[in-house]
């Protein structure tokens, strides 16, 4: 019997395990921006355009599912997640999101959903309230750290830096970018004080609380009150022939704007108008924000040197010193001064206190009211305004005199309604 012997080629295929698993998904970088561009319209913050009661953004509802009760996700389990099964489905009646949303997802961002929902389904707060973590420095040949982190992500896109400006150049463009107009450090007061502020090591709840109502705080000094320009980075309209109401509400709304983003981390604009689509900000909590701001008025706080500072000390001195002397002189000087005010009374003719019987206004913006001790209070705040007062018969009257006086619902208690209270 004769052997043969064949040789038999085969193609060879070895598997090796993959060179690393895939990276676990990032909520905020991977999986936030797919649930906001795709699904936050029906399941994110608005209550009023929620669909099924679930809401997607938020671990608690995501995990406890709508209103049919099913776990929209099940951490570590893609194939028990009706999230998954949903976004993976070719039923055109399940498939989500909807075929009329006109949003479908990519192939790519469904598996992100799948490998996040594997790795656990982690979710992070929002970017401004979680600690911030010092994140290792680039090693690039650079000493600071602010230009290591820069030259690093532009050596990963192929690009170089750009020639150094000139030292008046770059002057300039900080001026520009950060105040818009470059002013003397004379006038910018507020700025040296941030900067002592932080030479200072000052701690961040003061830092916040003088800049946000230092001139609130007991006894207040002329730093706390300079603290309280970063409020007016705002607009500010001064023109003639503004609204001025219109325009202090614009101030308002770009100065809580200005505080979401400076010390919220938060863009707030979106819920003058509704709930917040994207941050955590419902319009309920903004106009609570907005009530703290809208009972300011815009001020005119005068700074003082150090030497004009101890020449106006050594004035309150050199007055309570003369008072002393008085009190010692005179220790009945208080019924006195006032035995001397009756006595200048008694010489004026009488005058009597009109008892309004209607009250109104040209405009119909405003509403004259009639206290208890006859006074009449104008609150609103037309440019211009004739008011109308009617009165019984004056019989006997000689003269009318009209007194302006101070309320606590005027700016700045009054008694005029502008916003300086004059």
């Amino acid at each position: 019997m004769l052997l043969r012997s064949f040789c038999l080629a085969l193609p060879l295929v070895i598997v090796t395990p993959h060179a690393g698993a895939a990276p676990p998904a990032d909520f905020q970088r991977d999986v936030e921006p797919i649930f906001a561009e795709h699904c936050a319209q029906c399941h994110g913050v608005d209550v009023a355009e929620r669909k099924s009661g679930l809401r997607l953004d938020v671990r608690e509802s995501a995990l406890k599912g709508g209103e049919s009760g099913t776990p929209a996700v099940v951490p570590g389990r893609p194939e028990q997640s009706e999230l998954v099964r949903r976004i993976s489905s070719t039923d055109a009646d399940e498939v989500m999101p909807p075929p009329d949303h006109n949003k479908p997802l990519s192939a790519k961002e469904i598996e992100t959903l799948k490998q996040w929902v594997l790795d656990g389904a982690k979710y992070e707060s929002h970017w401004a309230f979680t600690p911030p973590q010092q994140a290792p420095l680039p090693q690039v040949g650079v000493t600071h750290p602010i230009d290591a982190f820069v030259l690093s992500r532009l050596n990963e896109r192929g690009l170089t830096l750009a020639p150094a400006a000139t030292p008046a150049a770059l002057c300039r463009r900080l001026y520009l970018d950060l105040i818009g107009l470059p002013p003397s450090r004379e006038q910018w007061k507020w700025r040296d004080w941030v900067v002592e502020a932080l030479n200072a090591d000052m701690p961040y709840d003061r830092f916040l609380v003088e800049q946000l109502a230092g001139d609130l705080l007991p006894d207040a000094t002329q730093q706390q009150i300079i603290a309280t320009g970063f409020l007016r980075n705002s607009m500010i309209n001064e023109e003639g022939a503004i609204v001025p109401e219109q325009f202090r509400m614009v101030e308002m709304f770009d100065r809580l704007d200005c505080l979401g983003k400076a010390v919220l981390g938060l863009t707030t604009q979106c819920a003058q108008c509704h709930s917040h689509k994207f941050d955590p900000l419902t319009q309920e909590e903004y106009y609570g924000m907005f009530a703290f701001l809208n009972t300011s008025y815009e001020a005119q706080s005068w700074v003082y040197t150090p030497e004009q500072e101890r020449q106006i000390a050594g004035i309150h001195r050199g007055i309570h010193e003369a008072e002393e002397r008085l009190r010692a002189e005179r220790p009945q000087w208080q019924p006195e001064l006032a035995a001397w005010e009756k006595s200048l009374l008694e010489k004026e003719p009488a005058w009597e206190r009109l008892i309004a019987t209607e009250l109104g206004s040209i405009s119909g913006l405003n509403h004259p009211t009639q206290d208890a001790d006859q006074s009449l209070l104008m609150i609103g705040h037309p440019s211009a305004d004739v008011f109308l007062i009617a009165a019984p018969a004056l019989d006997g009257v000689t003269g009318l005199r009209l007194e302006a006086l101070t309320h606590r619902d005027l700016p700045h208690n009054g008694p005029g309604r502008s916003r300086l209270g004059t």
